[in-house]
């Protein structure tokens, strides 16, 4: 059976039934010394993308949606146990300008955020409270232009399947969130 050298998964931990099975499998597919990246939505006070939405629910229905499955600060600690080790995480943070809160809306409904799943089960009375809210929460970050300045911050974490014969310091430089994110030469 063939390994990979390296895993990406992007995003994709916080969406599954079973994180830790899902980064254990992850996990058995690398080859030994390969690594593995995860990344998961920072806690939505800085991912204000799923911050905004989760605010309007709470405000509204008095409870806010339900808590992502891998909080971010656990992402490390997952990878480790998965049985991976030199487990590293660092935290990238960037404003993304986006149309209209109207267009930010749109998409967060569109998207598998746990959020969205809430609004669209919630009665249309609700639902139009919902909207409301959001964009009133959203004018605070829009522009002049109706642009909506967008704080996000995610967390991306690295770890190394133990090398055939043990575990060792591999060689070269530790993965950070800024290499992770570099292209490889030909790549855009």
């Amino acid at each position: 059976m063939l390994k990979d050298p390296a895993v990406v998964a992007g995003f994709y931990l916080p969406h599954l039934a079973d994180p830790a099975a899902g980064a254990a499998e992850l996990a058995r597919v690398l080859a030994p010394g390969g690594w593995l990246a995860a990344s998961a939505w920072d806690d939505p006070a800085r991912a204000r993308h799923t911050g905004l939405l989760a605010d309007a629910i709470a405000e509204v229905t008095g409870s806010p949606p339900p808590a992502p499955a891998v909080p971010a600060g656990r992402l490390r600690e997952l990878l480790h146990a998965a049985g991976l080790s030199h487990a590293k995480s660092s935290t990238l943070r960037w404003v993304h300008p986006v149309p209209s809160a109207q267009a930010l809306w749109d998409g967060l409904l569109a998207s598998p955020v746990a959020a969205a799943a809430t609004v669209l089960r919630a009665t249309p009375a609700t639902r139009h409270r919902i909207h409301e809210r959001f964009l009133a929460l959203a004018t605070a970050l829009t522009g002049p232009h109706g642009t909506v300045r967008l704080p996000v911050s995610a967390v991306i974490a690295a770890a190394q399947r133990p090398p055939a014969g043990g575990p060792r310091r591999p060689r070269g430089h530790w993965p950070t969130a800024a290499s992770a994110c570099r292209s490889s030469p030909g790549t855009p």
